[in-house]
């Protein structure tokens, strides 16, 4: 059976409004559980620069989520975008130019193994997520 634009159009015009019903039932439902992960996992700032917005903490799974809701227009960026600070353990601090160095975000890995493209100064870093952390805090 081939359905025609014609049809299509038929079918809409007599369940348009039940399908746009559905459709923003869905979109709400996406966005309480997108909001739910960043809420549980990300950090709210009470005070400072950033207060009133969740800190992703350079968990992917919380910027996905946070990514989603400005993309559908239900939450907004922080306009400083996201800022990390980055450290290694204390047996390879002295090799690693970058230990204690505040950088934004551009890219949050999502796979194996989770790195982070980290614009630092004039230039970009790629990070491993384990090494971020809260700018605020010491490493």
């Amino acid at each position: 059976m081939k359905i025609t634009s014609k049809d299509l159009d038929h079918i809409l015009s007599r369940d348009g409004a039940t399908l746009h019903t559905e459709r923003d039932a869905l979109k709400a439902e996406l966005a309480e559980a997108l909001a739910d992960i960043v809420c549980s996992d990300g950090s709210y700032e009470k005070d400072g620069p950033k207060k009133g917005y969740y800190d992703s903490m350079a968990l992917s799974h919380v910027c996905a989520a946070g990514d989603r809701l400005v993309e559908l227009g239900l939450w907004k960026r922080h306009p400083g975008g996201y800022g990390r600070r980055w450290w290694y353990r204390p047996g390879v601090r002295d090799a690693m130019p970058h230990h204690g160095a505040i950088g934004r975000v551009i890219v949050a890995g999502r796979g194996r193994p989770r790195n982070h493209l980290v614009s630092v100064g004039s230039g970009m870093v790629v990070v491993p997520c384990g090494n971020l952390g809260n700018p605020q805090e010491g490493g």
